[in-house]
C-alpha cells in the first residue's frame, strides 16, 4: 500500500506520514516538533531508533558549512564544523573513558602535630633599598641617613593562615621564630648597629591591624638580648618563655629595640607583598633620643618624632612550632581515562614527535613549580655560606662530604638530595620538578666530588715524578693539599714535609 499524508484543514490536528498502513512520521500540530516512529515527539526532532550520517567518499560532506555533522570513515570518527571552512571539523567522540570515584592513595595533614620549623608566606619581593620604607618593611630598621634609633613593629598572623599551608600549625608551643634577612648590618664602628632587643607574642581576636596594639604592653617578654647583631640568612630567636598558641586565636608576634650606635645599612628582608588586609603597625624614631628600653617597657614612652604607620606587606617568618603530621589514606575521585597521547604543540611537530599510546610531549616546556635553583651547591662549598636569596631553597638540604658519603649512603639507603623510601611513601610520589631539583643538586655536588678528586690525585701524580719542581708549582701544591677536605690535618701535614723535601731534591 502507497504512503499518504492524514490531517484535517484548519485544525491543530498532527501531521502524520504512513506507509503500509503503519504511522512513520509525526509533525505535531501544536508544537511543530518532528517525530520519527514515535509520536508525539518532545523535543524539535525525536528519532526513535538509529540515526546514520554518513557519506563514503571524501571529502564526507557536501559542505563545510558551520553546524554541519559527518562521519569520516578515515579517521573512524563523527565531526562538526565550528568555522564555515574545510579546517573547522571537530572529532565529536568521547575517547576518553571517565571513571567515577576510582581509589587512589594520598594522605593528610592531622593535629596533634610535632615539634618542627614551618614557614609561612609566599617570597614575592624583599624590603625596599631606601629610607623610609625599608623603615616600614623590616624588623630592624638601621641606617646611617634618617636612622632608626628605635622601633617597635607588630605583625599580626590569623588563625587560618597559621593552620593552613605553608605553616599547617596544630595549637602548641612556638618556641622559635626567624625571618630571612638578605644582608649584613655593618658594624662601623663596632658595636655599630647592634640592637637591645626585645620580642612578645600575644593571641587577639583583632583581624587587621589599624595601629599599634597596645595589649602588647602588658605583654610577657619572650626573647631578649643586648646588643644583637643581625645578619644574612635566618636571624633566628630561641623564645626563652614558648608561646601557647591555643589553635583559634590570632597571633601578633613583636619586635622592639633600641640601636647602640646611629651608623649601619638596614638589613633587607623577604617579603609577602599586597597580603590583602593591614597585618603590620610600626613605630619608629629618626633620632638618637630613644632611651634603651622606651619603645618595650610596660607603659612605652614615645617621644616626640615617633612616626607611626599600617600597611600589608610583611616579612616572611619561620616559626618553631607543632607541625601537623601527615597521615597517608585512601581517597576516591574520578579519573579520565585515555589511550591515547596528548601533544602539546603545532599539528607539524606533533605529528613529527607523537610516540605512540601513552605519550606526554610539550613542544615548548613543561613547568613545575617543585623545581628550584640548586647554585646554593657551590656557594656553600666555595664561599662557606649560602647567599640569602638561595637561603629558602637550601634550607632543608643536608650537606654530606665526600669523606662521609659512604657511611650515610650505608645508613640512609639514598642520596642526600633525593627523597627516601619513607618519604616517597608517606608524603606520596614526588613532582617532576622535585625529582629534577635533587637530580640537579647530585650532579651539581658530584662534580665537586670530582675535583677533590682530582686536586688530590694532581699533587699525588706531581710527587711521583722525580723532574724539576718549580717554587710556584711547589705554591700550587700546598695550596691543593691545604683546602683538601678529604685530609685530615696529619696526612696534610706529611703531605707538605713531603712536598718540601721533594723540591728541595729538586733544585
Amino acid at each position: 500500500m502507497g504512503a499518504h499524508f492524514h490531517t484535517s484543514a484548519g485544525s491543530a490536528d498532527d501531521l502524520v506520514i504512513r506507509t503500509n498502513n503503519t504511522a512513520r512520521m509525526t509533525i505535531s500540530g501544536t508544537t511543530g516538533f518532528v517525530g520519527i516512529n514515535v509520536a508525539p515527539p518532545t523535543e524539535a526532532l525525536t528519532v526513535a531508533g538509529s540515526l546514520r550520517t554518513y557519506k563514503a567518499a571524501a571529502p564526507y560532506s557536501l559542505t563545510n558549512n558551520e553546524g554541519v555533522i559527518r562521519f569520516d570513515p578515515v579517521v573512524q570518527q563523527h565531526e562538526g564544523n565550528v568555522t564555515n571552512g574545510a579546517t573547522g571539523w571537530r572529532r565529536l567522540e568521547n575517547q576518553e573513558r571517565l571513571v567515577v570515584n576510582e581509589d587512589y592513595s594520598g594522605f593528610s595533614l592531622n593535629c596533634p602535630g610535632t615539634s618542627h620549623y614551618t614557614e609561612g608566606g609566599l617570597i614575592t619581593g624583599q624590603t625596599n633599598s631606601t629610607a623610609p620604607a625599608r623603615h616600614q618593611q623590616t624588623p630592624f630598621p638601621t641606617g646611617a641617613t634618617a636612622s632608626s634609633s628605635g622601633s617597635r613593629v607588630q605583625y599580626l598572623f590569623l588563625a587560618s593562615e597559621l593552620s593552613a599551608p605553608p605553616f599547617n600549625l596544630c595549637a602548641g608551643n612556638f618556641t622559635e621564630i626567624a625571618f630571612i634577612l638578605l644582608d649584613n648590618d655593618p658594624l662601623t664602628p663596632v658595636p655599630g648597629a647592634a640592637l637591645d632587643l626585645q620580642i612578645k607574642i600575644q593571641g587577639t581576636l583583632s583581624a587587621s591591624l589599624t595601629g599599634i596594639d597596645n595589649a602588647l604592653n602588658a605583654a610577657p617578654v619572650r626573647f631578649a638580648t643586648p646588643s644583637r647583631i643581625v645578619s644574612a640568612g635566618y636571624e633566628a630567636f630561641v623564645l626563652t618563655t614558648p608561646f601557647p598558641w591555643n589553635g583559634t586565636d590570632n597571633v601578633i608576634i613583636e619586635v622592639n629595640y633600641k640601636k647602640a650606635g646611629i651608623l649601619g645599612t638596614s638589613p633587607r628582608a623577604s617579603l609577602t607583598l599586597n597580603s590583602g588586609f593591614p597585618n603590620v603597625a610600626y613605630a619608629y624614631h629618626t633620632s638618637n633620643t630613644v632611651t634603651a628600653g622606651s619603645l618595650f617597657t610596660t607603659t612605652p614612652v614615645f617621644p616626640p618624632g615617633l612616626l607611626f604607620g599600617v600597611h600589608d606587606e610583611r616579612p616572611v617568618v619561620r616559626i618553631q612550632g607543632s607541625v601537623k603530621n601527615s597521615t597517608p589514606l585512601t581517597l576516591n575521585a574520578d579519573v579520565v581515562e585515555y589511550r591515547g597521547g596528548i601533544m602539546i604543540g603545532t599539528a607539524a611537530w606533533a605529528a613529527a614527535n607523537y610516540r605512540g599510546p601513552g605519550t606526554v610531549r610539550a613542544q615548548q616546556k613543561v613547568h613545575d613549580g617543585g623545581l628550584v635553583i640548586s647554585d646554593h651547591v657551590f656557594d656553600r662549598y666555595f664561599d662557606g655560606e649560602v647567599r640569602p636569596e638561595d637561603a629558602h631553597a637550601a634550607k632543608d638540604r643536608t650537606a654530606v662530604g665526600l669523606n662521609d658519603l659512604e657511611n650515610y649512603l650505608a645508613e640512609h639507603r639514598h642520596l642526600p638530595a633525593m627523597p627516601s623510601r619513607s618519604e616517597w611513601n608517606a608524603l606520596g610520589k614526588a613532582s617532576l620538578g622535585e625529582i629534577s631539583t635533587g637530580i640537579w643538586e647530585t650532579v651539581e655536588t658530584q662534580a665537586l666530588y670530582i675535583t677533590e678528586l682530582e686536586r688530590d690525585l694532581r699533587v699525588l701524580e706531581d710527587m711521583a715524578f722525580d723532574g724539576r719542581m718549580s717554587e710556584a708549582e711547589l705554591d700550587r701544591m700546598k695550596a691543593d693539599v691545604q683546602r683538601s677536605p678529604r685530609l685530615s690535618d696529619d696526612q696534610k701535614t706529611a703531605l707538605l714535609a713531603q712536598l718540601q723535601q721533594r723540591y728541595v731534591r729538586s733544585k
